[in-house]
């Protein structure tokens, strides 16, 4: 069982007047906060509640841990996504209500998560060591910006 939140943004126009009286239109931002409790069973998507179209999208798969130095047996690579499924607005000028912005998803499990590992056992590779460590993590943050 994993707990994934979605965070992001959406936009409305909003219909105002400027200091002289005089019509105008402002975007304002709506922040928005979904927490699902997911089990890893089959691969697939699920809707995210009062998000209009939002899905989480969950793949598994095993690893071969015999071709990886210090991974454990039975470790499994999992890949969420946040995809967008909204229709288009009907009016151009409201296109971005569409948008889902400054998305990020954030993931917990009861069960540690297990650092990435180098593919090969190459010396002068620094950055996979500093990226993972050996310290195993319960929580992982993502933030993706388009």
């Amino acid at each position: 069982m994993i707990e994934v939140t979605a965070r992001w943004g959406d936009y409305t126009l909003a219909d105002t007047e400027d200091e002289s009286g005089k019509p105008m239109s402002l975007w304002q931002r709506k922040p928005n906060n979904v927490a699902l409790r997911l089990q890893l069973g089959t691969d697939g998507a699920r809707p995210v509640p009062d998000s209009n179209g939002l899905r989480i999208h969950v793949r598994k798969r095993p690893i071969d841990a015999s071709k990886l130095r210090d991974m454990p047996a039975g470790t499994r690579a999992v890949s969420i996504f946040l995809v967008n499924q909204r229709k288009p607005a009907p009016e151009n000028r409201l296109a971005d209500t569409a948008y889902a912005f400054q998305a990020e998803l954030e993931v917990r499990s009861e069960q540690p998560f297990t650092p990435r590992a180098e593919s090969a056992p190459a010396a002068g590779n620094r950055l996979g060591r500093q990226r993972g460590g050996s310290a195993l993590r319960r929580h992982a943050r993502i933030r993706h910006r388009a």
